[in-house]
């Protein structure tokens, strides 16, 4: 039996969720598959799909609407580039394999990717690698965004061959929080952030009764701003985990008496409408409702305002989201009083399967981020600067994206986080509409544009 048919019956056996860490992945094939029926190479190279989340990237696209074909093409390159090869047919042919055994791709993109695989240099996949150093902190202002998952370079020769290890899921969590740029300026709010940063000198220096003053001062923000907020997405198919910060104007979590059903050490909140606007955590639902809230809130342990919600005993939208799952649970950030707080508060941890959603009847899709912002004020990207993007760009980039795909640029709603050849391409369609110069970079005209196109 074929490897893509094994894994298929362990699928049906053990259920999906084996595929979703690697080292209960690999102990599963271990015991489940037979001796012929796979190489230790391409062994090691389905659990670096698993462990680096190349297939988690792919099931995200596919979420998402991306076409099969497209999306392994995506995800096999930074698969390739995270396992430090140019091997992108293998990383393509193992990522058609678990995609398979989940029934998301054809046995035809198996066949296709395993000869192209053979045909290409070295037909054995090389040896898990390890996983990417995280970059050096930075001390930087508290509105912070997070690294991307790089690009893949056409020159980096594979590691040397190592024994494969048994590695704890999702490795990158225990790495440093790399602190990044701050976020563009709100409309409205011009010195926000400066007079921010004084008050916090000033409540450091009056001790611990400043710090209530602080707290209260950040809760009691000064309402709505005149920003545009508009329906659509702000989340990425790539996925690294990672920390908020508190710094935002939300609840506390939980405190001794808090209702909590599920029982899992956080709040359940529900929300009428007309409560603001929320950062849902998590964009799959889990094997079930308290693996759902759970898992999604506890990797954001410096977060404030962590809460769940029932979506039947909340505001209807949450029930009858457009290009999302309809989670039975919701894990979020909030309520904050408008879309720039949420944005900035999801743009202040590394995880990128968040997005935002106002709390209101009409409220059926995410809210863009880039829609909630003077064009001025978002930042340049281009494929120069921006192909390996970081901090704020890959959040940006992600954003673009999704935005090209709702304007009808983007037909396969390719959504990598990598500003590549086919992002510079849409970009160019987008500008020779508008009668602008055709650079294939975005500039404040060209996100104008796109504002124009996509927000309300």
């Amino acid at each position: 039996m074929e490897i893509q048919h094994e894994l298929a019956e362990l699928s049906r056996t053990a259920g999906p969720q084996v595929f979703d860490e690697a080292e209960p992945f690999r102990a599963a094939v271990d015991d489940f598959l037979t001796s012929d029926s796979v190489t230790t190479g391409e062994l090691n190279l389905l659990v670096d799909a698993v462990r680096l989340r190349g297939f988690a990237r792919l099931t995200e696209m596919l979420d998402r609407g991306a076409a099969p074909a497209a999306a392994l093409d995506a995800a096999a390159e930074q698969l390739a580039r995270d396992r430090g090869t140019t091997e992108v047919a293998g990383a393509g042919w193992a990522l058609a394999v678990l995609g398979f055994a989940v029934g998301r791709v054809g046995e035809d993109q198996v066949r296709v990717r395993r000869a192209a695989m053979i045909a290409g240099p070295g037909s054995v996949p090389a040896p898990p690698s390890a996983p990417p150093p995280a970059p050096a902190a930075l001390t930087l202002p508290a509105q912070q965004l997070a690294p991307p998952q790089p690009q893949p370079a056409a020159t980096l020769p594979p590691p040397p061959p190592v024994a494969a290890q048994p590695v704890a899921p999702l490795p990158l969590r225990a790495q440093p929080l790399p602190v990044l740029p701050p976020l563009p300026r709100r409309r409205g709010r011009t010195g926000l952030v400066v007079g921010l940063v004084a008050l916090v000198v000033l409540v450091l220096a009056a001790g611990g009764a400043g710090v209530a003053v602080l707290l209260h001062a950040l809760s009691s923000d000064d309402g709505p701003t005149t920003a545009r907020s508009g329906p659509g997405t702000s989340t990425p198919t790539s996925s690294a985990t990672g920390d908020g910060t508190g710094d935002s104007d939300v609840p506390t979590d939980s405190g001794d008496g808090a209702d909590d059903p599920l029982g899992i050490g956080y709040p359940h909140r529900d929300l009428a409408c007309g409560s603001g606007f929320i950062v849902v955590l998590t964009s799959s639902e889990g094997p079930s409702p308290a693996a759902t809230a759970g898992e999604a809130l506890d990797r954001f342990p410096r977060a404030g305002g962590r809460a769940y919600l029932e979506p039947g005993q909340s505001c209807p939208n949450l029930s009858n989201l457009t290009n999302k799952v309809n989670l039975s649970v919701v894990p979020y950030l909030g309520p904050f009083p408008d879309a720039v707080g949420a944005c900035e508060a999801r743009m202040a941890s590394t995880d990128t399967t968040t997005y935002v959603i106002g709390v209101a009847e009409d409220a059926t899709a995410a809210t863009y981020c880039a829609c909630s912002y003077d064009a001025a004020d978002l930042p340049p990207l281009n494929d120069v600067d921006d192909a390996d993007p970081v901090g704020n760009d890959r959040f940006w980039t992600l954003e673009l994206q999704y935005m090209l795909w709702e304007a009808g640029y983007n037909p396969d709603k390719l959504v990598p986080g990598r500003y590549g050849e086919r992002t510079v391409a849409f970009v160019r369609a987008l500008q020779a509409d508008h009668d602008l110069t055709t650079t294939g970079a975005l500039d404040a005209a060209t996100w104008t544009a796109l504002q124009d196109r996509v927000c309300p």
